[in-house]
């Protein structure tokens, strides 16, 4: 190819002939007036050894008096990839370089009715590409090349049949391309890459990419992530769709619409009853980014109108875009969370995080007390108060186990808290069943098929199970079927001689139905 595109900005014609001397007419290799422009790009078949004569100048109607420049003259066969049965093997999302400058216009791929009223892709160059991901993979030249581009995606690699193709684009985001398809780990697709027939471009370089936008998981309602406690929960909305639920909420009307754009879901149960605040602030890489949160009750798709909503809260005072809202919740009570973007523009990934501020939850009931209204009375006599285990020798109102938090297999923040023991260690354990068997200075309470949650250090008679670092009650005891019924209680060292010869005790038991 004699080339003076890029090398001159004189309209330029250029020819070639074989041999030396002048040519005998109609004899050229090759000629060419315009391409890319003004200049000239003319191809030519060459034999290695063989000299040619290159002519050079303007169009006949052009008036320019003349002009200076440069030419070039490079190898013009068309790319290995130019045909479909020899495509370009490629994995990952890229980017992945082409060049379609010099390719021919193939037999297949030209009468796809997903690529417009005109099917033909003209000058395409093709790749076999392999999916590393199962879900929706984004091919795409935008961003990746000023060139006019055309696009499709087929099933496997070699030549395509008529009618097998998954996508087809010719402009997406301006002159680029863009298709989105089904893929599955492990599979090839064929790829092809050219232009448009009515595009004059003569060809072009640049690269495109294969992303994997599959929507997470979350994206629809009936599929909300099931979170718990304060978070941080991080989201991003790059993959995500719009769904139908929520988009019509009285309480989500800001600025003229009560959209919630490229929305995803998640369920959280309360731990406490009162005021939640669910929150966006300064959780995000920049001021810009333009959030939107509804809350409602229950878990999964919403069945009554939203409880709250906020585009943008005034308390947002670095990212006064970020969103903000609060409600009352009910203890033990699930609620699904709507985030997404005021617009279906920018996508956005940060954090949010739910504040509680009201009253825990009491998470089970207590029983079998050292009282005397147990079934066996405490083994000598040393009767506790209401409420609490069998007296000891540092405190004759017995020790007590109590429970705060929820009791949720979804969710669980139940804390067993144990107090009025001796500063000695506390064995928390959990039984399948309630008894009432004399044991040491006081009843045990807790039996069936025993699991040992933890032992504590008590401090100033007190301890708690869980803390920092420890499984949580439902996992460290195996509760896996929500309605199960788990009985607690904590035993004591309590050294002193007091009642019978074992030295230790234990406070009333605890019983917890694990919600779902």
């Amino acid at each position: 190819a004699v080339n003076t595109v890029g090398g001159t900005t004189l309209d330029t014609k250029v020819a070639v002939y074989a041999g030396t001397g002048c040519p005998a007419p109609g004899t050229a290799l090759g000629c060419n007036d315009d391409t890319n422009g003004a200049q000239s790009l003319a191809t030519f078949p060459v034999t290695n050894g063989a000299t040619y004569l290159i002519q050079l100048g303007q169009d006949p109607t052009n008036t320019t008096a003349g002009g200076t420049g440069t030419f070039t003259i490079i190898d013009a066969a068309p790319p290995a990839n130019d045909g479909c049965a020899t495509p370009t093997a490629i994995s990952g999302a890229g980017p992945h370089a082409f060049n379609t400058l010099f390719a021919a216009t193939g037999t297949e791929g030209q009468g796809e009715t997903l690529c417009g009223t005109n099917t033909a892709v003209k000058k395409d160059v093709w790749y076999s590409w392999t999916a590393g991901f199962t879900g929706i993979a984004a091919f795409t030249t935008v961003g990746g090349t000023t060139l006019d581009t055309k696009i499709a995606a087929y099933p496997a690699s070699g030549c395509p049949a008529v009618g097998t193709a998954l996508a087809c684009n010719d402009d997406s985001g301006g002159s680029q391309s863009r298709v989105t398809f089904a893929v599955t780990t492990g599979t090839t697709y064929l790829l092809q890459v050219g232009q448009d027939p009515t595009n004059t471009t003569n060809g072009g370089t640049g690269n495109f990419r294969v992303d994997d936008t599959t929507p997470p998981a979350n994206d629809a309602c009936a599929a909300a992530t099931v979170i718990s406690g304060a978070g941080p929960f991080p989201f991003n909305t790059s993959n995500t769709t719009t769904g139908t639920e929520g988009q019509t909420e009285a309480l989500c009307l800001f600025f003229n619409t009560t959209a919630i754009q490229k929305d995803m879901w998640f369920t959280w149960t309360a731990s406490t009853s009162g005021p939640v605040t669910i929150t966006t602030c300064a959780q995000f890489t920049t001021t810009t980014t333009d959030t939107k949160l509804a809350i409602y009750d229950g878990a999964g798709c919403p069945t009554t109108a939203a409880l709250a909503c906020n585009d943008d809260n005034a308390a947002c005072t670095t990212q006064n875009l970020s969103s903000e809202l609060t409600f009352t919740a009910v203890c033990g009570n699930s609620y699904t969370i709507q985030i997404g973007n005021y617009s279906n523009a920018a996508s956005i990934a940060g954090t949010f995080t739910v504040t509680e501020s009201g009253t825990p939850c009491v998470a089970g009931t207590a029983y079998c007390f050292g009282d005397g209204t147990a079934a066996v009375a405490c083994p000598c006599g040393n009767v506790g108060v209401a409420g609490n285990g069998c007296a000891s020798s540092i405190n004759a109102n017995g020790a007590n186990l109590n429970g705060s938090g929820n009791a949720s297999l979804a969710g669980d923040t139940l804390v067993l808290t144990g107090s009025g023991m001796p500063n000695s260690n506390a064995l928390y354990f959990q039984g399948t069943t309630q008894i009432a068997a004399a044991f040491g200075d006081g009843l045990r309470c807790a039996g069936g098929s025993v699991i040992r949650l933890g032992t504590k250090l008590n401090i100033g008679g007190t301890s708690t199970y869980p803390a920092a670092g420890d499984l949580s009650v439902s996992v460290r005891g195996n509760v896996t079927t929500a309605g199960s019924v788990r009985n607690y209680q904590s035993w004591y060292r309590n050294a002193a001689a007091f009642c019978t010869p074992s030295t230790f005790n234990l406070t009333n038991g605890f019983s917890v139905t694990w919600a779902p």
